[in-house]
């Protein structure tokens, strides 16, 4: 028997159930990977805001803290001085 025959002597109604099943199971996986690269983004962005308020603290009063070679410096370390 080839594997046509045996789908024939399972009924359509049961292919349909498990048809179904699979693609409400790939949504469901699709759903959850969107979720967690969404939660992923949303953290990473949290610390960087976080990072970011603390330097703005720490710097307020240094009025070179808007320069480009400070922000170079900030970004790339002592390789982004010009």
């Amino acid at each position: 028997m080839n594997e046509k025959q045996i789908v024939k002597f399972i009924p359509k109604s049961q292919r349909e159930r498990a048809r179904d099943f699979r693609e409400k199971e790939r949504e469901e996986k699709r759903s959850k990977i969107e979720f967690d690269l969404q939660h992923i983004i949303e953290i990473e962005n949290s610390e960087t805001c976080d990072i970011l308020k603390h330097h703005h603290e720490q710097l307020k009063d240094d009025p070179d803290r808007l320069s480009t070679d400070f922000m170079l410096t900030l970004i790339r370390g002592k390789e982004g001085q010009i």
